[in-house]
């Protein structure tokens, strides 16, 4: 069975509290708590929708995520906009996070986060780190 594309770890605040998990694969380092996104050190700034997404594909791993349901689980079920929303804000995640974003279309389906294999560029990257 593969490794799961993102590797979830707790930290723990200063007064010794859990906090929010920093998910972390292939160079792609996401810390919930601060809102915050990075590849292989280097700072990306999404928008609020964009990290809600990119989050719910990381906690929702493996599984096959139909258009309708990112649109009611990460906009809302009040959203009155329409599915292809979601197909956008995947674009725009596309464009900033590149291969460090293991995401595959289902045409006419949806989408399916972290099933393919990790690119060799990322693996080579990591190794001169």
């Amino acid at each position: 069975m593969a490794e799961p594309a993102i590797e979830l770890s707790s930290s723990s605040s200063q007064d010794g509290t859990a906090t929010e998990p920093t998910m972390s694969s292939a160079g792609l380092v996401i810390d919930k708590d601060a809102r915050a996104v990075s590849i292989h050190g280097r700072s990306v700034t999404l928008t609020p929708q964009e990290f809600s997404l990119l989050v719910y594909f990381v906690e929702h791993t493996g599984r096959l995520l139909t258009r309708p349901q990112l649109v009611h689980e990460v906009w809302g079920r009040h959203y009155g906009g329409g599915p292809r929303t979601v197909d956008i804000h995947v674009s725009r995640l596309r464009r900033k996070l590149g291969a460090s974003l293991p995401l595959d279309t289902l045409r006419s389906i949806g989408y399916r986060f972290g099933s393919r294999a990790e690119p060799a560029s990322n693996r080579a990257l990591e190794s001169v780190e």
